[in-house]
C-alpha cells in the first residue's frame, strides 16, 4: 500500500490515505481524509454500536427500510448479480445454504403462504388457460404424461399395499361400499382417503383409511390430518416435515 500524506491525498482527490504509522490504539490502517480517523478504529466503534440495543434497532430499521429494499431490487436486476446467483445456487455451498433455509420454520411458512396466495392461484389459472397448454393436454405427449401420472399413483398404491388378512380385505371393501352409499344417499360425491397419504409413506391398509367428501379429499391432497387441520386454521397450506417422507406403521 502506497504511503502518502494527507495533503497529497487531498491534491489527488482521494478520500483515504495511508501513513504507515500506528494510530492511538495501535492500528496500522488507512485513515479518513476528512476526519483523519483510523478506519480500523471506526470499524471497531461501528461493531460495538451494533451490539447495543439502539444499534440493533437502527440496523433492523435500515434493513427493512424502503431505501434498502430499492437498492436491493436494483442490485438484483443487474446481469452481473443474476449470473453470480445462478452459479452460486449450483455450487455445493449454495445448495447447502438453500437446504438449511428450507428446513427452517420461516421458509415453510413463507412457501405455504405463497402457495395459497391469490397471486399463485392467478398464475396457475393463467398457465392452465393458455391455448398452448390445452392443446398440449390433447396431444400425444400430454396424454402420455397424464397416463404416466396415473401409472405412478397405481405403482405407489401397489408398493404401499401390505399383506392383508381376509378380515382386513373385507374392511377395505366396506370403506368403498360406504363411500358409494353416501354418494347415492346425499348426492355429494364421497371418496376413500388415506389418512397418511401414500406419497408420504402411508400404507394401503384399513387402519389408514377414512371416507370423506370429494371436496375434502381434493383440499387435503398430500397433507396429514394434523397438517390439514392447521392449514384450515391458519388459512394456508403447510407441511410440517419439510418434504421428508417418513413412513409410519398404521398398526401402531
Amino acid at each position: 500500500m502506497e504511503i502518502i500524506s494527507k495533503q497529497e491525498a487531498i491534491s489527488r482527490g482521494l478520500k483515504r490515505y495511508f501513513t504507515g504509522k500506528t494510530c492511538a490504539k495501535g492500528h496500522v490502517a488507512e485513515r479518513n481524509v476528512s476526519s483523519r480517523g483510523c478506519l480500523a478504529c471506526m470499524a471497531d466503534a461501528v461493531a460495538a454500536y451494533k451490539q447495543t440495543s439502539k444499534g440493533r434497532a437502527a440496523v433492523l430499521a435500515y434493513v427493512h427500510s424502503e431505501e434498502r429494499k430499492a437498492q436491493q431490487r436494483a442490485e438484483y436486476a443487474t446481469p452481473e448479480w443474476k449470473a453470480w446467483a445462478q452459479e452460486y445456487r449450483k455450487s455445493d455451498k449454495g445448495r447447502a445454504v438453500d437446504a438449511r433455509y428450507r428446513a427452517t420454520e420461516k421458509a415453510k411458512l413463507t412457501r405455504a403462504k405463497y402457495d395459497s396466495s391469490e397471486r399463485r392461484k392467478a398464475l396457475l389459472r393463467e398457465y392452465n388457460d393458455r391455448a398452448g397448454y390445452k392443446a398440449w393436454m390433447k396431444s400425444p405427449e400430454g396424454i402420455a404424461c397424464l397416463r404416466a401420472g396415473k401409472a405412478a399413483r397405481r405403482a405407489r398404491k401397489k408398493a404401499a399395499t401390505v399383506p392383508l388378512t381376509k378380515e382386513e380385505n373385507a374392511r377395505i371393501r366396506a370403506f368403498y361400499a360406504e363411500a358409494s352409499r353416501l354418494t347415492k344417499e346425499t348426492g355429494v360425491k364421497h371418496q376413500v382417503d388415506h389418512t397418511l397419504p401414500l406419497v408420504r409413506g402411508g400404507l394401503h391398509h384399513p387402519n389408514n383409511m377414512q371416507v370423506v367428501t370429494e371436496a375434502y379429499n381434493a383440499s387435503k391432497q398430500d397433507l396429514t390430518e394434523e397438517e390439514f387441520r392447521l392449514s384450515r386454521e391458519r388459512g394456508y397450506r403447510m407441511r410440517l416435515d419439510n418434504d421428508l417422507f417418513n413412513p409410519v406403521d398404521v398398526n401402531a
